[in-house]
């Protein structure tokens, strides 16, 4: 009697798809990745121990520690804060200006925008950010 043996397939798992998928999906988060990061202006915000949360339909006005003004993140000379402040009122109907100064600023340029502000008839809120416990 003349036995053959049997051909044996051994079942593979073939990695060279599960590779490109993966290579596609890190590819892919490292390019959205870069979309993620909020653009902004950099103001270190003093610290209080109070706060309350304000309404969301506000006008925000960003002071840089170099006193650069910025109202809804596009620069206004101080010169024009005033007529800027006006349009951006009639057009929003808002009611409140948000300051964001940085803690470095000088307090008298802060009171001549608020000062602006109120002139206006807009109320005037100050940002601040939560003192630690710790500090």
């Amino acid at each position: 009697m003349d036995f053959k043996a049997r051909q044996i397939i051994k079942p593979e798992l073939n990695m060279t798809q599960l590779i490109d998928v993966v290579l596609l999906l890190l590819i892919f988060f490292m390019i959205t990745s870069s979309f993620v990061v909020q653009p902004g202006l950099k103001v270190t915000l003093p610290k209080s121990s109070s706060q309350e949360s304000q309404p969301e339909n506000q006008l925000k006005l960003i002071v840089t520690k170099d006193n650069a003004v910025y109202l809804d993140n596009q620069r206004v000379r101080i010169e024009n804060l005033r007529d800027e402040l006006q349009k951006r009122m009639m057009q929003k109907e808002m009611q409140l200006l948000l300051i964001k100064a940085d803690e470095n600023v000088i307090h008298g340029f802060v009171v001549h925008i608020m000062d602006i502000a109120r002139s206006l008839h807009l109320d005037v809120g100050i940002a601040t950010r939560a003192l630690n416990p710790d500090n």
